[in-house]
């Protein structure tokens, strides 16, 4: 502080605060001083350098894991952009290190929302004719494996793998994803079948040859074709839906289903458990819901009528066959209501039975 005193009155003329210069801390020479507060911890060690708020380093500032989320993001950033992956070399090394670092780096959510992204841009990609196709085939698989990515994220990409005619894929699907929609199944279903079987959609509708003959004792269709269409028949459906897009099917489709369905109904048991074999209840859905969106043609066609006799039969020996159960069900619950079944005693460690000879 500086006091002029060439003035006729005192006056302050200049202020002058120097944070460089040492100060001890019983001198009253700081701005706090000057208002009246209490300067001595402020001024023991005063800084030269002064201290300054980096907001944008303080953002920098991260953790391990929010480095390494940051570097997936980028992975996969890398991997939507085809100006940087344009071969299957680039994005199967790109994949590699994204699903290596994904796990510890993401949530599972956001793991699979990414691999959704993924997919849809190689499904994009493949769709759009005036890019370099892109098919990585086993990166796919391992997405579809690891990400536990919904069918209903990424439809377009399901009906990219029907489109391209890989069967892998459309497999791997099936067997992974979750929430397929209705009409998902059903392309699936004709995918397969077409596959399989060799039933072109251009075919005359009225055609049998490419139906094998049924022969209750034996399969109509090939193992494999009846191991993936087991696979799709197990997946939940909503019974009304799934009536609108069976009915995309061609006459000659609709009869290779319904023969193999007949040939389920026939060896299926209601208390069968393998998962990989429909119930009985899920094959009468499918049959009913299969009668019901082709109806008309089954009921004018002459070659449907023999299969739908033969359909008639097996169902009456089902019905039949439970009829007996529930007569047995009435005998055996007499025999439990005149029986008193003894109850097991439910003794502890240490008991104490008195024995009268």
């Amino acid at each position: 502080m500086e006091i002029d005193e060439t003035a006729t009155n005192t006056t302050m003329s200049t202020f002058q605060f120097r944070p460089n210069m040492s100060t001890p801390a019983d001198e009253a020479t700081s701005l706090a001083a000057l208002l009246g507060r209490e300067s001595s911890a402020c001024l023991s060690k005063p800084s030269g350098i002064p201290v300054m708020v980096d907001w944008a380093a303080k953002s920098k500032t991260k953790d391990g894991s929010a480095l390494q989320t940051d570097d997936v993001e980028k992975i996969v950033e890398e991997i939507l952009n085809p100006a940087k992956v344009k071969t299957v070399l680039q994005f199967n090394k790109a994949c590699k290190v994204f699903l290596e670092k994904s796990p510890t780096a993401l949530d599972p959510s956001s793991r699979t929302s990414l691999g959704s992204l993924i997919l849809n841009s190689v499904a994009e990609r493949s769709n759009d004719k005036t890019q370099k196709q892109l098919w990585p085939k086993k990166s796919l698989l391992k997405i579809i494996e690891e990400c536990n990515v919904a069918a209903s994220s990424c439809s377009s990409f399901v009906q990219s793998a029907i489109g391209m005619k890989d069967i892998d894929v459309v497999r791997c699907c099936v067997d992974h994803m979750q929430d397929i929609p209705d009409y998902l199944l059903t392309k699936v279903l004709l995918f397969y079948i077409r596959h399989f079987q060799g039933i072109s959609s251009n075919e005359n509708p009225e055609s049998t040859e490419s139906i094998p003959s049924l022969h209750p004792a034996s399969c109509p269709v090939s193992s494999v074709c009846a191991q993936c269409v087991n696979k799709v028949l197990c997946c939940p459906f909503n019974d009304t839906f799934i009536i609108d897009n069976l009915r995309q099917f061609s006459f000659d489709e609709a009869m290779v289903l319904l023969r193999y369905l007949h040939f389920l109904l026939s060896i299926t048991s209601a208390s069968d458990q393998d998962d990989c074999i429909p119930t009985l209840n899920i094959v009468a859905d499918w049959i009913s819901a299969l009668l019901d969106a082709h109806f008309t043609q089954l009921l004018l066609s002459h070659e449907a009528r023999e299969l739908l006799a033969e359909l008639a039969q097996s169902v009456q020996v089902q019905e039949s066959f439970y009829t007996e159960l529930e007569a047995v069900k009435t005998i055996l619950q007499s025999f439990k209501d005149s029986v008193s079944v003894p109850v097991k005693q439910q003794s502890g460690s240490y008991s104490i039975e008195v024995l009268c000879i």
